[in-house]
């Protein structure tokens, strides 16, 4: 887990992830929201939601292993840069229907920053002998 970034004790639970009134809504697994208590499948590519310090908003593609969590080399780098959800990349729902999400309503001292995840991502690393890289390698590149 990354660093913590502010007080714990003044996260707002309870508070909505998006209105009937939010002009920008996004669909995902929201950090805050059911991405909270569940996680994409072991070893699944995922496309993140990342959020700027800014309000600003990006798709990027990832990786998910279960002790790198959510994983972004294309975000690596780009400082301010935080999770605010995921999807799968193949568009199947693993934990039902997606959150609704309105970037502006986000708790953002309370995400994820990205690019404090200095590792690499696991597809890169040496597979022992007589192993291959799985299918999906391919098009993580």
């Amino acid at each position: 887990m990354g660093k913590r970034r502010g007080n714990a004790h003044g996260f707002q639970f309870g508070k909505p992830l998006a209105t009937p009134d939010s002009k920008v809504v996004y669909r995902c697994y929201a950090t805050h929201g059911k991405g909270y208590g569940g996680c994409p499948p072991f070893n699944a590519v995922i496309r993140i939601l990342c959020l700027s310090a800014s309000g600003e908003v990006s798709w990027a593609d990832g990786f998910y292993h279960p002790l790198y969590r959510c994983t972004c080399d294309s975000m690596r780098g780009k400082k301010g840069w935080a999770q605010l959800g995921w999807v799968m990349a193949d568009g199947s729902l693993p934990l039902g229907e997606l959150d609704a999400v309105d970037p502006a309503l986000a708790q953002y001292a309370y995400l994820h920053l990205i690019d404090e995840r200095d590792v690499p991502l696991p597809h890169s690393v040496t597979y022992p002998s007589g192993h291959q890289r799985p299918d999906w390698y391919s098009s993580m590149k």
